[in-house]
């Protein structure tokens, strides 16, 4: 009893037995679109692969390229949820 919960942002569940089924949080989503410009950050994204490619010597390497390629398409096509998955 007494209780006091001060959330600041997004919140799917808060508070004693409080729990969310099936629910999508997409916060930081709009965050990214209204806090950076997607041009820039797949201009950044593209050095970032090629610094990774030059340094690459296994496959876990490769791996981890590929998650900065698909960030680096997705910025450029302006679209920062797919930004944020990879």
């Amino acid at each position: 009893m007494g209780d006091n919960y001060e959330v600041s942002g997004q919140a799917g569940a808060v508070g004693p037995n409080a729990h969310v089924h099936d629910a999508t949080l997409n916060q930081i989503v709009s965050q990214i679109e209204n806090s950076m410009d997607l041009s820039q950050l797949g201009d950044e994204l593209a050095k970032l692969h090629e610094a990774m490619k030059a340094a690459a010597t296994d496959s876990e390497h490769y791996k981890a390229i590929g998650g900065v390629i698909e960030a680096e398409g997705a910025a450029k096509a302006k679209d920062p949820a797919k930004v944020v998955t990879h």
